[in-house]
């Protein structure tokens, strides 16, 4: 076990690949690696999965771990968050994971970095299930691919990410009423 602080206080302990995969606040998200970090609103909740309305559009998560499930509720304000090496490169326009969230998008910039590259890339959501009318704006994105194909700026794709790959935590965060008691 080892922990993060924020401010001088206790922000997340337990195991290090819990701390990354499930982190609960975003300071802690980004403290231990590369993280797509955005706000959003809790739209409805359906059994263990929540509906979030984001500025990049709709996308549905899993509530949230057991012992923090009652915190989450139709209306709230929360912090999401998806780590770059969860997406997966969906093979043509028509492919479709009806399981998982869609991110279409432009790539940006690419790092090569051997075996895998980070792309950098600007897009929208939709949710698993279907699409969903609304508002949606591009926002960045970093997603991080194993052996991918050759990207260049301005290529086109999508990808695809699992509910349960989507973090929740706090919007913000009262660190006097939100020390972690381990």
């Amino acid at each position: 076990r080892s922990a993060v602080l924020d401010r001088g206080l206790l922000a997340h302990s337990g195991a290090p690949r819990e701390r990354y995969r499930r982190p609960r606040t975003p300071c802690v998200a980004s403290f231990l690696g590369d993280t797509n970090l955005l706000p959003g609103l809790v739209e409805s909740l359906a059994g263990d999965q929540a509906l979030l309305r984001t500025e990049a559009g709709l996308l549905r998560a899993a509530r949230i771990d057991p012992d923090r499930r009652a915190a989450v509720s139709a209306g709230m304000s929360l912090q999401l968050g998806v780590r770059p090496e969860v997406f997966r490169l969906l093979a043509d326009s028509n492919t479709r994971d009806p399981a998982a969230n869609l991110l279409e998008a432009e790539v940006v910039r690419v790092l090569d970095r051997g075996e895998a590259s980070l792309l950098f890339a600007r897009g929208t959501l939709s949710p698993a299930g279907g699409p969903v009318e609304g508002p949606a704006q591009p926002q960045e994105w970093r997603i991080l691919l194993l052996n991918p194909p050759e990207f260049f700026p301005g290529a086109r794709c999508r990808f695809a990410f699992d509910p349960q790959d989507v973090v929740l935590m706090p919007s913000f965060v009262n660190l006097g009423a939100y020390i972690d008691k381990g």
